[in-house]
């Protein structure tokens, strides 16, 4: 066996990887790096090559010439784990001497520390490990590698899944080893793709509105030190006009991937990403993934942390990770666990199936249930398409319009909505659908994020494209206030068949019709230029036309919304237009008091 004569070398200062698994052949290591930073950017001084054995042809020094083309191999095939191992040892070659079998190994200056491994191991799965450590000779033995850093905690190097099935049909490549949870993350395809993968962009980001885009250094599958057409770093440089390129041209599930290693660890709460509309090697093959997965390097593998699928191309997706829990398995970070806040997530989604793209033109969160307190935030929304982004959907500006990500959408994929700084309930949600055909929702849900999931707090049926609506929602969670003003309201208690038209409104203070009561208008919904204030002015060839058509019971409605502490309403008058296609036979007085 091998053993150093040198006993007394400062701790820190010789290093070696030692495989935690049999090799079936000689296993091959073309380089090995050791870094004191985690972003591999850092490596350590005055590396001398060691180890436990080489063939003649294969000598230890291959692993530190920075030449990918020459790798060290261990004497023996089906070695047993530990049996070989590269390394390195720090100060002057003269001073380490071996005897017995040859070894090869990493040399650094004396008490380096370590904080990330780049390896790169032959394609051959016979001649991989699928995992290994890192150890340090501590003056009298090797022992494992275990620090206390100062920003992360106890860290070790210990890593495992190098060498699964992806990686051995793919080129050879570099494999950066970071020792923390969090310091790298990527996505990869679900489908089979039959050419390269191809995206125009992604992006990951620390907030879950998909703001605060993390920096870092681009890596992909197979690319490292094979050069690439259409690198990684295109994926992240902010032009659509750019693409990167998967290395596999017959992608399986999971293959392709692409991701970002920042300088430091970080948390992801949302990544987006577009993927091309045209074909990358113009074969017309499957080159788009209607499903990913997001993966973070937990300091010692890749895990998964979320799916995603109703991914689409030739547009922007925005996929968030509402929450985030360190495994027992994972290494330190620094960095806490988080969720998202109840009530701090707002949105509309449409409840029906959809043969187009849904686009709604303006969309509006109240505090209040008389929609008249807006709420500001930033948007959100399941995906976007060029010039038709998420803001123009948050704005009071018809002109402008969102458009869903989905070309034909199921029910539920496409959404729009608001994230606020601090949690605040919502009461009233105001919103209209594009005028154009077939891109409107008959059915729309209001949903908020409840701090575990998506709940849904009112479902709007039979909605008409191009109407403004009004959906009020209860007092739900954190931030939700009751004002304690009465509401009084007049309903349709029998059917209407066409839109109900109000041509005047007046409500009283006593039961004579006298004292008239002022407040705040409030209504279902309007069609445009026949909004709910036109039902209390006084001209009387003006009114108010409902948002629904053929209303069922109570579906349309107006009213008014008076301060805390009005008198009781005495008397009503109502007046409606002369169409009977347009009139309610029979109606309600209704009275809310703030709930």
């Amino acid at each position: 066996l091998a053993r150093w004569e040198v006993s007394d070398r400062a701790y820190g200062s010789m290093w070696r990887l030692v495989p935690e698994g049999a090799v079936q052949g000689r296993w091959a290591v073309y380089e090995v790096e050791l870094h004191a930073d985690v972003a591999c950017s850092v490596p350590v001084n005055r590396s001398v090559a060691i180890g436990s054995g080489a063939t003649v042809e294969a000598t230890p020094n291959a692993t530190a010439d920075s030449d990918p083309a020459t790798p060290w191999r261990g004497q023996r095939e089906g070695a047993p784990p530990g049996a070989d191992w590269p390394g390195r040892h720090s100060g002057n070659r003269s001073t380490v001497h071996a005897m017995g079998i040859s070894w090869v190994g990493v040399a650094t200056d004396d008490g380096a520390t370590v904080r990330c491994v780049r390896l790169l191991q032959a394609v051959p799965w016979e001649e991989t490990v699928d995992g290994l450590v890192v150890q340090v000779w501590n003056s009298t033995s090797w022992v494992d590698y275990v620090d206390q850093d100062y920003l992360f905690g106890q860290v070790d190097l210990r890593f495992e899944g190098l060498t699964n099935e992806v990686i051995r049909r793919g080129p050879m490549t570099w494999v950066r080893l970071p020792a923390v949870d969090r310091s790298q993350w990527r996505i990869s395809q679900h489908n089979v793709i039959f050419e390269s993968w191809a995206l125009k962009e992604v992006r990951f980001y620390e907030a879950i509105d998909c703001r605060v885009e993390v920096a870092g250094t681009a890596i992909a599958q197979g690319e490292d030190p094979v050069a690439s057409e259409h690198p990684a770093r295109l994926a992240f440089d902010h032009e659509l006009s750019t693409e990167w390129w998967s290395t596999c041209t017959t992608c399986v599930h999971g293959e392709a991937w692409v991701g970002i290693a920042p300088e430091k660890p970080f948390n992801v709460r949302c990544v987006s990403l577009f993927q091309t509309s045209r074909s990358p090697r113009g074969g017309g093959m499957a080159w788009w993934s209607t499903g990913m997965d997001l993966s973070k390097w937990n300091g010692h593998q890749w895990t998964s942390v979320a799916t995603y699928d109703g991914l689409s191309r030739g547009a922007w997706e925005y996929r968030q990770l509402y929450a985030h829990a360190p495994a027992a398995i994972d290494a330190v970070s620094g960095l806490q666990r988080w969720t998202t806040l109840e009530n701090a997530l707002w949105r509309i989604v449409h409840r029906r199936p959809m043969s187009r793209r849904w686009a709604v033109a303006s969309l509006g969160f109240y505090e209040d249930l008389d929609c008249h307190r807006r709420l500001d935030g930033t948007p959100i929304a399941s995906g976007d398409v060029v010039d038709f982004a998420k803001a123009a959907g948050l704005d009071d500006d018809r002109a402008d319009e969102w458009l869903s990500s989905c070309e034909t959408c199921e029910e539920g994929q496409a959404w729009i909505g608001l994230s606020l700084s601090l949690p605040k309930g919502v009461r009233c949600v105001r919103f209209f659908q594009t005028a154009r055909q077939l891109l409107g929702s008959s059915s729309v849900g209001v949903e908020r994020f409840n701090g575990l999931t998506w709940e849904q707090l009112r479902l709007a049926q039979d909605l008409q494209p191009a109407h403004w609506e009004h959906i009020r929602l209860p007092a739900t969670g954190v931030g939700a206030v009751d004002d304690g003003r009465p509401r009084w309201r007049v309903a349709n208690t029998a059917a209407v068949r066409r839109t109900w038209r109000v041509a005047g409104l007046r409500l009283f203070g006593t039961s004579g019709c006298l004292d008239e009561v002022a407040g705040i208008e409030i209504s279902a919904g309007h069609v445009p230029d026949r909004n709910t204030s036109l039902a209390f002015d006084d001209d009387a060839a003006s009114f108010w036309e409902s948002s629904c058509v053929g209303c069922s019971l109570e579906q349309a409605w107006l009213g008014l919304s008076l301060d805390p502490g009005a008198p009781p309403v005495r008397c009503v008058q109502l007046r409606q237009t002369r169409d009977i296609a347009h009139g309610a036979q029979s109606v309600a007085v209704q009275l809310d008091r703030g709930g």
